[in-house]
């Protein structure tokens, strides 16, 4: 028998509250008043995990001190029109008399040097999914800056690699295609399948901010959930680009802890077309071939670690993961995954040689 929500009694428990570990249907119950006291006291951790983790940057500490700041000059504006007004160089000064001798990788004691304001203030923002608009800017890698090869070069001069350094590395030994396949040229529908597969990937690693190196579970669950058994990887064939890409964007409504904004889901398009075209036109499958061996290399992990026995709990991750505070762990079979896996494999040997051909008009 399924379960049921415990607080509008109507919608199946499809999520568990992580504290009082009462089923619920969706964010709006888990808001509920019924579930405040619960709700609000996890959106406390969640704040304090998204601004203050275990290795900040010193580039991260700055930015929040600065957004304390100004959240701390706003407050100060709404309580009295008399107040003078102060720069945000005075506003840091006095934050940091605020934080001096707290350690700022310890969530807790920096939680207790903001105000009720700025508390409340969090909160807002992160139940209004902008948490995000707190953090550094991130840029995945297939959005760096690549130097084009001038059009007149001495012959020997060797081209500019400088872009893979930031890539994720290429699997060696990918099976020869042809070799795999031997009757005659395979379908011309398997480049949309592949591009299903790269709208998967491009969103978990930005759902994720680009820190899965420990939360392997957790992108790979993202990407199962878009693309994995309703998609190309669970053997959905798609006859239309459109189709292949707009097939997973909105499986993203279906499951409310991955989901972000539309605006996400759009960024996410542009990103499958950046990463299929390529970095430049003598590396057009660089980026493709980067993109499916870093997906081969998460799922590997993943299955290992489900298989492992014994093995400790995953650490939190400090990336975004707003919308997946109330999530339960990741359900994964390893079997399916390991199924999965070959497909993906599958894909890279059929990028390397027909890349070029098939996405020639890109």
């Amino acid at each position: 028998m399924s379960r049921i929500c415990k607080f509008c009694r109507q919608g199946p428990g499809a999520y568990t509250c992580p504290r009082c570990h009462k089923d619920y249907c969706g964010l709006k119950c888990y808001q509920s008043g019924s579930h405040a006291r619960c709700s609000e006291d996890f959106y406390k951790e969640c704040v304090q995990a998204e601004l203050v983790g275990d290795n900040l940057s010193e580039e991260s500490k700055q930015r929040m001190q600065q957004i304390l700041a100004r959240m701390s000059k706003e407050s100060e504006s709404d309580q009295s029109d008399s107040e003078i007004d102060s720069d945000d160089d005075d506003n840091l000064d006095e934050l940091a008399e605020r934080l001096q001798g707290v350690d700022l990788d310890d969530a807790n004691q920096v939680w207790l040097r903001l105000s009720k304001s700025e508390r409340r203030q969090f909160t807002e923002l992160l139940e209004k999914g902008d948490v995000n608009s707190l953090l550094p800017e991130f840029k995945p890698w297939w959005e760096q800056v690549v130097q084009e090869e001038p059009k007149i070069k001495e012959l020997d001069a060797p081209n500019n690699t400088d872009f893979m350094k930031t890539c994720p590395a290429i699997l060696e030994k990918i099976p020869d295609f042809g070799a795999l396949f031997p009757r005659g040229d395979p379908s011309p529908l398997i480049k949309y399948g592949v591009m299903n597969v790269v709208y998967g990937y491009a969103y978990a690693v930005r759902l994720l901010h680009g820190d899965y190196e420990n939360s392997c579970l957790e992108f790979v669950n993202t990407v199962e959930l878009l693309v994995g058994a309703d998609g190309s990887l669970g053997g959905k064939v798609f006859e239309l680009a459109d189709t292949a890409v707009e097939t997973a964007a909105s499986r993203v409504h279906n499951y409310p802890e991955i989901s972000v904004s539309t605006d996400f889901s759009r960024r996410v398009k542009k990103d499958v077309y950046k990463i299929v075209k390529g970095p430049k036109d003598e590396y057009k499958s660089y980026y493709l071939l980067a993109c499916l061996s870093d997906l081969h290399t998460q799922y590997l992990k993943a299955t290992k670690q489900i298989k492992s026995k014994g093995s400790k709990k995953e650490e939190k991750s400090t990336a975004p993961k707003i919308a997946m505070f109330c999530e339960k762990q990741p359900d994964l079979n390893p079997k399916l995954l390991k199924v999965h896996t070959k497909k993906i494999e599958f894909y890279l040997s059929w990028a390397v040689k027909y890349h070029r051909t098939e996405f020639q008009l890109l």
